[in-house]
Protein backbone atom coordinates (compact mmCIF):
# COMPACT_ATOMS: atom_id res chain seq x y z
CA UNK A 1 0.00 0.00 0.00
CA UNK A 2 1.71 3.42 -1.19
CA UNK A 3 -0.72 6.36 0.69
CA UNK A 4 1.78 8.16 2.00
CA UNK A 5 4.55 10.57 -0.09
CA UNK A 6 7.44 8.89 0.42
CA UNK A 7 10.63 11.24 0.33
CA UNK A 8 8.79 14.35 0.93
CA UNK A 9 10.98 15.82 3.49
CA UNK A 10 10.73 14.31 6.94
CA UNK A 11 7.99 11.72 7.29
CA UNK A 12 7.01 11.04 10.61
CA UNK A 13 5.55 8.25 11.63
CA UNK A 14 1.73 7.06 11.43
CA UNK A 15 -0.70 7.32 14.11
CA UNK A 16 -3.66 4.91 13.25
CA UNK A 17 -6.92 4.42 14.53
CA UNK A 18 -10.24 2.16 13.88
CA UNK A 19 -11.00 4.50 11.17
CA UNK A 20 -8.10 7.44 10.53
CA UNK A 21 -4.62 7.39 10.11
CA UNK A 22 -2.82 10.91 10.90
CA UNK A 23 0.58 11.50 9.09
CA UNK A 24 2.73 15.30 9.56
CA UNK A 25 4.66 15.60 6.40
CA UNK A 26 7.54 18.32 7.24
CA UNK A 27 9.08 20.73 5.03
CA UNK A 28 11.65 19.07 2.55
CA UNK A 29 11.99 18.93 -1.24
CA UNK A 30 10.44 16.31 -3.20
CA UNK A 31 9.47 14.35 -5.96
CA UNK A 32 6.76 11.28 -5.65
CA UNK A 33 3.94 9.24 -7.36
CA UNK A 34 1.32 7.32 -5.25
CA UNK A 35 -1.68 5.89 -5.49
CA UNK A 36 -4.51 6.13 -2.43
CA UNK A 37 -5.99 3.35 -1.27
CA UNK A 38 -8.34 5.19 1.55
CA UNK A 39 -10.32 8.47 1.20
CA UNK A 40 -7.29 11.63 2.09
CA UNK A 41 -7.31 14.84 3.25
CA UNK A 42 -4.74 16.94 3.51
CA UNK A 43 -4.64 20.44 5.51
CA UNK A 44 -1.76 22.48 4.75
CA UNK A 45 0.51 24.94 7.29
CA UNK A 46 2.71 27.23 5.36
CA UNK A 47 2.90 27.95 1.41
CA UNK A 48 3.62 25.11 -0.89
CA UNK A 49 4.08 25.06 -4.83
CA UNK A 50 4.49 22.31 -6.99
CA UNK A 51 3.76 20.73 -10.40
CA UNK A 52 1.48 17.67 -10.15
CA UNK A 53 -0.78 15.38 -12.19
CA UNK A 54 -3.81 13.46 -10.82
CA UNK A 55 -4.98 10.30 -12.48
CA UNK A 56 -2.88 10.92 -15.28
CA UNK A 57 -3.85 14.66 -16.41
CA UNK A 58 -1.40 17.18 -17.96
CA UNK A 59 1.01 18.64 -15.00
CA UNK A 60 0.56 21.78 -13.45
CA UNK A 61 1.77 23.97 -11.34
CA UNK A 62 -0.09 24.01 -7.81
CA UNK A 63 -0.18 26.62 -5.00
CA UNK A 64 -1.82 26.27 -1.21
CA UNK A 65 -0.98 28.00 1.77
CA UNK A 66 -2.16 27.61 4.98
CA UNK A 67 -5.62 27.33 5.18
CA UNK A 68 -5.85 24.64 2.36
CA UNK A 69 -7.64 21.42 2.42
CA UNK A 70 -7.26 18.76 -0.23
CA UNK A 71 -10.04 16.16 -0.64
CA UNK A 72 -8.64 13.24 -2.70
CA UNK A 73 -11.13 9.88 -2.80
CA UNK A 74 -9.41 6.51 -2.14
CA UNK A 75 -8.07 5.05 -5.71
CA UNK A 76 -6.61 8.83 -7.14
CA UNK A 77 -3.11 8.46 -8.38
CA UNK A 78 -0.85 11.60 -7.39
CA UNK A 79 2.51 12.44 -9.31
CA UNK A 80 4.39 15.54 -7.80
CA UNK A 81 7.35 17.24 -7.53
CA UNK A 82 7.73 20.48 -4.99
CA UNK A 83 9.10 23.52 -6.25
CA UNK A 84 8.28 25.53 -2.55
CA UNK A 85 7.57 24.03 0.76
CA UNK A 86 7.39 26.00 3.78
CA UNK A 87 5.63 24.45 6.77
CA UNK A 88 3.69 21.60 7.57
CA UNK A 89 0.88 19.27 5.89
CA UNK A 90 -1.39 17.15 8.12
CA UNK A 91 -2.52 14.13 6.29
CA UNK A 92 -5.64 12.05 7.30
CA UNK A 93 -6.30 8.66 5.78
CA UNK A 94 -9.84 7.68 6.31
CA UNK A 95 -11.77 4.65 6.14
CA UNK A 96 -14.48 5.55 2.99
CA UNK A 97 -17.32 3.78 5.87
CA UNK A 98 -16.93 7.81 7.29
CA UNK A 99 -17.76 9.53 4.20
CA UNK A 100 -20.31 7.08 3.31
CA UNK A 101 -22.09 8.01 6.60
CA UNK A 102 -21.99 11.88 5.81
CA UNK A 103 -23.86 10.99 2.45
CA UNK A 104 -26.33 8.51 3.28
CA UNK A 105 -27.66 10.79 7.08
CA UNK A 106 -27.38 14.13 5.76
CA UNK A 107 -28.02 16.73 3.25
CA UNK A 108 -24.24 16.78 1.51
CA UNK A 109 -22.85 16.16 -1.66
CA UNK A 110 -21.39 13.14 -2.57
CA UNK A 111 -17.11 14.27 -3.50
CA UNK A 112 -15.88 11.30 -5.94
CA UNK A 113 -13.33 13.50 -7.68
CA UNK A 114 -10.41 15.59 -6.16
CA UNK A 115 -11.34 18.98 -4.42
CA UNK A 116 -9.70 21.81 -3.48
CA UNK A 117 -10.81 24.54 -1.16
CA UNK A 118 -9.84 27.23 1.45
CA UNK A 119 -11.52 27.45 4.74
CA UNK A 120 -9.85 29.65 7.99
CA UNK A 121 -10.59 27.63 10.43
CA UNK A 122 -9.26 24.77 8.83
CA UNK A 123 -5.71 25.95 10.52
CA UNK A 124 -7.20 25.53 13.95
CA UNK A 125 -8.18 21.66 12.45
CA UNK A 126 -4.41 21.08 11.25
CA UNK A 127 -2.39 22.51 14.41
CA UNK A 128 -4.67 20.23 16.85
CA UNK A 129 -3.63 17.12 13.95
CA UNK A 130 0.12 18.55 14.44
CA UNK A 131 0.24 18.27 18.26
CA UNK A 132 -1.02 15.28 18.37
CA UNK A 133 1.49 13.77 15.96
CA UNK A 134 3.74 14.51 18.15
CA UNK A 135 1.86 13.43 21.68
CA UNK A 136 1.45 10.09 23.22
CA UNK A 137 -1.82 11.01 24.91
CA UNK A 138 -4.83 8.86 25.54
CA UNK A 139 -6.99 11.59 24.30
CA UNK A 140 -5.17 11.47 20.89
CA UNK A 141 -7.89 8.98 19.32
CA UNK A 142 -10.58 10.56 20.43
CA UNK A 143 -9.14 14.09 18.86
CA UNK A 144 -7.71 12.87 15.86
CA UNK A 145 -11.64 11.60 15.07
CA UNK A 146 -12.94 14.80 15.91
CA UNK A 147 -10.56 16.60 13.37
CA UNK A 148 -11.15 14.13 10.64
CA UNK A 149 -15.14 14.56 11.00
CA UNK A 150 -14.96 18.49 11.35
CA UNK A 151 -12.36 18.36 8.25
CA UNK A 152 -14.61 16.02 6.00
CA UNK A 153 -17.55 18.27 6.92
CA UNK A 154 -15.85 21.09 5.76
CA UNK A 155 -15.16 19.90 2.53
CA UNK A 156 -18.28 18.03 1.88
CA UNK A 157 -20.69 20.82 3.30
CA UNK A 158 -18.97 23.54 0.81
CA UNK A 159 -16.20 25.50 3.40
CA UNK A 160 -18.72 25.67 6.57
CA UNK A 161 -17.03 24.70 9.74
CA UNK A 162 -19.50 22.66 11.64
CA UNK A 163 -19.96 19.58 13.12
CA UNK A 164 -22.31 17.87 10.68
CA UNK A 165 -25.83 16.82 11.00
CA UNK A 166 -28.32 18.80 12.53
CA UNK A 167 -30.10 17.34 15.98
CA UNK A 168 -33.56 16.54 16.94
CA UNK A 169 -35.20 15.14 20.37
CA UNK A 170 -34.60 11.32 19.41
CA UNK A 171 -30.81 12.10 19.27
CA UNK A 172 -30.68 13.90 22.64
CA UNK A 173 -31.88 10.68 24.36
CA UNK A 174 -28.65 9.29 24.69
CA UNK A 175 -26.34 11.89 25.37
CA UNK A 176 -27.27 11.32 29.28
CA UNK A 177 -25.98 7.92 29.43
CA UNK A 178 -23.11 9.17 27.72
CA UNK A 179 -22.02 11.31 30.38
CA UNK A 180 -22.37 8.89 32.81
CA UNK A 181 -20.53 6.37 30.95
CA UNK A 182 -17.48 9.01 31.24
CA UNK A 183 -18.32 9.63 34.71
CA UNK A 184 -17.67 6.24 34.91
CA UNK A 185 -14.47 5.43 32.47
CA UNK A 186 -13.01 8.96 32.03
CA UNK A 187 -9.52 7.75 33.24
CA UNK A 188 -9.42 4.71 30.05
CA UNK A 189 -8.93 5.34 26.92
CA UNK A 190 -12.04 6.70 24.79
CA UNK A 191 -12.68 6.98 21.03
CA UNK A 192 -15.25 8.41 19.75
CA UNK A 193 -16.72 5.10 18.35
CA UNK A 194 -16.73 4.10 22.06
CA UNK A 195 -19.22 7.27 23.13
CA UNK A 196 -21.65 6.78 20.07
CA UNK A 197 -22.34 3.37 20.50
CA UNK A 198 -23.31 4.06 23.81
CA UNK A 199 -25.57 6.65 22.73
CA UNK A 200 -26.67 4.52 19.86
CA UNK A 201 -25.55 7.03 17.06
CA UNK A 202 -23.24 7.38 14.03
CA UNK A 203 -19.92 9.12 15.25
CA UNK A 204 -21.31 11.94 13.34
CA UNK A 205 -24.98 12.43 14.75
CA UNK A 206 -23.51 12.19 18.20
CA UNK A 207 -20.44 14.61 17.48
CA UNK A 208 -23.71 17.44 16.56
CA UNK A 209 -25.79 16.44 19.09
CA UNK A 210 -23.27 16.11 22.21
CA UNK A 211 -21.91 19.64 21.12
CA UNK A 212 -25.16 21.28 20.99
CA UNK A 213 -26.57 19.87 23.99
CA UNK A 214 -23.30 20.02 25.99
CA UNK A 215 -21.42 23.17 24.56
CA UNK A 216 -18.24 21.65 23.47
CA UNK A 217 -16.99 18.58 21.72
CA UNK A 218 -16.79 14.89 23.18
CA UNK A 219 -12.96 15.42 23.08
CA UNK A 220 -13.13 18.96 25.43
CA UNK A 221 -15.75 16.91 27.71
CA UNK A 222 -13.51 14.24 28.81
CA UNK A 223 -10.17 16.39 28.78
CA UNK A 224 -12.48 18.57 31.01
CA UNK A 225 -13.35 15.76 33.54
CA UNK A 226 -9.77 14.48 33.85
CA UNK A 227 -8.87 17.91 34.49
CA UNK A 228 -11.45 18.34 37.44
CA UNK A 229 -10.54 14.74 38.26
CA UNK A 230 -6.86 16.03 38.63
CA UNK A 231 -7.66 19.35 40.48
CA UNK A 232 -9.67 17.55 43.24
CA UNK A 233 -6.94 14.77 43.50
CA UNK A 234 -3.97 17.66 43.73
CA UNK A 235 -5.91 19.96 46.29
CA UNK A 236 -7.24 16.81 48.81
CA UNK A 237 -4.89 14.17 48.74
CA UNK A 238 -0.71 13.92 49.08
CA UNK A 239 -0.24 11.14 45.85
CA UNK A 240 2.60 11.75 43.67
CA UNK A 241 2.03 13.49 40.19
CA UNK A 242 2.79 10.69 38.49
CA UNK A 243 -0.26 8.59 40.08
CA UNK A 244 -2.63 11.78 40.04
CA UNK A 245 -1.92 11.45 36.34
CA UNK A 246 -2.85 8.21 35.56
CA UNK A 247 -6.27 8.25 37.94
CA UNK A 248 -7.01 11.08 36.14
CA UNK A 249 -6.66 9.71 32.30
CA UNK A 250 -3.93 11.02 31.59
CA UNK A 251 -0.99 8.90 30.05
CA UNK A 252 1.63 10.39 31.60
CA UNK A 253 2.57 13.31 34.13
CA UNK A 254 3.88 15.25 31.45
CA UNK A 255 0.81 15.20 29.48
CA UNK A 256 -1.02 16.32 32.73
CA UNK A 257 0.94 18.87 32.90
CA UNK A 258 0.90 20.21 29.37
CA UNK A 259 -2.83 20.22 29.65
CA UNK A 260 -2.97 21.68 33.51
CA UNK A 261 -0.89 24.84 32.32
CA UNK A 262 -2.13 25.33 29.13
CA UNK A 263 -5.71 24.86 30.33
CA UNK A 264 -5.39 26.80 33.86
CA UNK A 265 -1.76 28.61 33.16
CA UNK A 266 -0.44 26.72 36.07
CA UNK A 267 1.48 23.68 36.60
CA UNK A 268 -0.36 20.94 39.13
CA UNK A 269 2.30 21.34 41.18
CA UNK A 270 2.24 24.85 41.69
CA UNK A 271 -1.60 24.40 42.17
CA UNK A 272 -1.30 21.64 44.58
CA UNK A 273 0.55 24.35 46.65
CA UNK A 274 -1.88 27.13 46.14
CA UNK A 275 -4.68 25.40 47.49
CA UNK A 276 -2.54 23.88 50.61
CA UNK A 277 -1.56 27.36 51.28
CA UNK A 278 -5.16 28.87 50.99
CA UNK A 279 -6.08 26.28 53.63
CA UNK A 280 -4.14 27.96 56.37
Amino acid sequence: MRETVEGCGRLLPRKSFDKVTLQLLSPGPYESEFSLERDCVMITLGVSTCVMSINGNRSRKSRVSTGTIDFYPAGTTIWARSIQHVGDTICLHVHPTMRDEFEQAGSIRALEEPHRMSSADAATLAHIARRISYSDDSLDHLATESVAILALSTILRGGRFEAPFSCDTTHKRGISEVLDYIAAHFSEPLSLDDLAQVAELSRFQFSRTFHEEIGMSPYQYVLERRLSNARELLANGDDPLADVALASGFSSQSHMTDHFSRKLGVTPARFRRATRSSEH
